[in-house]
């Protein structure tokens, strides 16, 4: 066996902002202390990214949730195969590669963000928890990077108690689990009783910098979008708030709310942080009619284009969770609408709890109007203290163990 050289990535994506934001931040942190660091970035399906794989300096690597049963020698992963009369020959080129890149691994890394929980069904814990299984078979070095966990109960004692032992088995193997959130750090510590976990702030938010060389196979040319001269405001809305609250009754408030932006002579831009929500910003576009302060961008930025898109406003109004914390990172302030218990933890870290709003029981508008005033009134004090904040989040950053491992 040839010595161990390549750091692994799991849970990665290209789709959306914040995934990809994830996945620049770990590169660049483990360049930071490794220049020449080869990083493989295993991705659960094809190439779905914007740009050009062979732009970055990762080597892409899609696995299936097949492959990770066929490597792995469990109890799960044989009760996985019968169950889907399935089999791959233990010589198959597809398993060669991922082998031999486990072979000569030195330490693995999820970035998963929020995929163990029962949001997701059994069958997406069961893949999130296999891949631990795979990695302790090789004797890899994990960490689980700050991400979202629970709740756990699906509504099935059999499957409530098959999932809770598979977790209290497999997440006993990570070096170090961060749980960004107390609710998912409880989760993991009193219901699943580990003592590998720590409560820490989103990853992106940790990294003050990413250093495009340690992402990028050669200098990027990173496109500029100038807002119109002015005071400018932007929405991002999110998809999924149409699973977990009133698609209608959402797309009312969004009409509402440029009305009132409107009347306060502001410059509006609807902007997609995931591939997923550009539909959502025509339909509010289109509710809004042809106005000229209402602009959409349907340019598919990547997550340092949107750094530098988005310090050009005074505030946002937004719903993917993501497109929160970068603003943040540029000191940009934010009215929330989102869906879960994240989006309420984040902006109490950042000073900015009171103008969260949880689209699950939005009832009555008024809320998010009082917001918006506040906001008019006080974003230069609102951007100030999130800066305050950051700075002391960044200086107790998750990133320092690799100081030690490495």
């Amino acid at each position: 066996m040839s010595e161990k050289k390549y750091y692994l990535i799991f849970g990665a994506q290209m789709v959306n902002k914040g995934a990809q934001a994830m996945l620049f931040v770990t590169a660049s942190e483990i360049r930071k202390r490794d220049p020449q660091a080869e990083i493989v970035v295993f991705i659960y399906d094809k190439w779905k990214g914007a740009e050009d794989p062979s732009l970055y300096r990762f080597r892409f690597v899609p696995i299936t949730m097949k492959e990770i049963m066929n490597l792995s020698r469990t109890s799960l992963s044989r009760a996985y195969l019968l169950a889907k009369k399935a089999k791959m020959k233990a010589d198959s080129p597809r398993l060669q590669e991922i082998r031999e890149i486990l072979e000569n691994a030195k330490m693995a890394f999820d970035i998963s963000g929020y995929a163990l929980s029962n949001q997701w069904g059994v069958n997406g814990s069961l893949f999130y928890l296999s891949k631990f299984a795979l990695l302790h078979q090789y004797g890899i070095p994990t960490y689980i990077l700050p991400q979202s966990f629970g709740p756990f109960d699906y509504h099935s004692a059999a499957k409530n108690m098959m999932v809770h032992r598979l977790t209290k088995k497999y997440l006993r193997y990570p070096e170090i689990i961060f749980a960004r959130e107390q609710e998912g750090f409880d989760c993991l510590t009193k219901e699943m009783k580990l003592s590998n976990v720590r409560l820490s702030s989103d990853l992106v938010l940790q990294s003050a910098t990413v250093d495009t060389a340690a992402i990028y196979s050669g200098k990027p040319e990173m496109r500029t979008f100038p807002t119109v001269p002015g005071h400018c405001v932007a929405i991002i809305p999110n998809s999924s708030n149409n699973k977990h609250g009133n698609g209608e009754q959402l797309l009312k408030l969004y009409g509402e709310l440029i009305e009132k932006l409107t009347a306060m002579q502001k410059e509006i831009y609807l902007l997609a942080h995931s591939s997923q929500d550009l539909d959502v910003c025509r339909a509010i576009l289109k509710q809004s009619g042809e106005q000229p302060n209402i602009h959409l961008l349907e340019a598919d930025l990547n997550c340092i284009e949107y750094g530098m898109f988005i310090r050009q406003f005074e505030y946002v109004i937004a719903s993917r969770f993501h497109s929160i914390v970068n603003a943040f990172k540029e000191h940009i302030p934010c009215i929330a609408l989102g869906w879960a218990v994240k989006y309420e933890e984040l902006l109490d870290l950042l000073g900015q709890k009171q103008f969260n709003h949880d689209v699950r029981t939005l009832t009555d508008f008024e809320p998010v109007f009082a917001s918006l005033e506040k906001m008019e009134a006080s974003f230069q004090e609102q951007s100030a203290l999130i800066e305050e904040k950051l700075t002391k989040i960044q200086k107790e950053s998750c990133f320092l163990f690799l100081d030690d491992v490495l």
